[in-house]
C-alpha cells in the first residue's frame, strides 16, 4: 500500500479487503500524511517509510509505536517467509535504483509515482499506486505471495 493522503474511508475499505484474504502484514510506501491514519491499522504488523509528504514524522512515529509498528525514514528492509524485502517511498531515485541493484532483496516495494506497477525480475518491483485515487481516480493496493513470489494489483473502491 502507498500514498494513502489521509483518505480514512479508502483506507479502511482497503483494509478490509485484506481482512477478507487473512492478510495480516502490510508494507506502506509512504505518504500517509497524518498520524490519525495509523491507528486504523490496529491489530496489523504494520510496516512503513516516510514519504515526502509526511511532515508530522514525529506524530507518525508515535502512532506507529502505539500499534506495535515500524516505520522507518528511507528505507525498511525485512524478510518475510524467506523473502528477502525493501520497502521505499521512491522519492529519492538514487535510493530505489540502489536497492534495485543491490542484489540483497527478492522484492522491492515503492511508492510516490501514484501509479500502479509490477516489473517482473530480480528483485521483482512492485509500485502499489495510490490507495487515495486523487491523481488518477484509481483506488489501487498491492497483494504479494512471499512463498510464490508473485503480485497482483487490485482496485479497491
Amino acid at each position: 500500500m502507498a500514498d494513502t493522503h489521509d483518505r480514512l474511508s479508502v483506507v479502511r475499505t482497503a483494509l478490509s479487503i485484506l481482512e477478507g484474504r487473512n492478510i495480516r502484514t502490510v508494507l506502506h510506501a509512504g505518504d500517509f500524511i497524518s498520524p490519525f491514519v495509523i491507528p486504523l491499522f490496529k491489530g496489523i504488523r504494520l510496516y512503513g517509510v516516510y514519504g515526502n509528504n509526511d511532515g508530522d514524522r514525529s506524530g507518525l512515529c508515535s502512532k506507529f509505536s502505539e500499534i506495535g509498528g515500524t516505520v522507518m525514514d528511507y528505507f525498511c528492509p525485512l524478510t518475510l517467509d524467506s523473502c528477502t524485502i525493501a520497502v521505499t517511498h521512491g522519492h529519492i531515485p538514487e535510493l530505489l535504483t540502489l536497492l534495485m541493484n543491490s542484489g540483497l532483496y527478492d522484492l522491492v516495494v515503492t511508492g510516490h509515482t501514484h501509479e500502479p506497477e509490477i516489473r517482473e525480475g530480480a528483485p521483482i518491483l512492485i509500485n502499489p499506486g495510490e490507495c487515495c485515487g486523487y491523481l488518477s481516480n484509481r483506488n489501487t493496493i498491492a497483494i504479494f505471495d512471499t512463498r510464490k513470489k508473485k503480485g497482483e494489483i487490485l482496485e479497491i473502491c
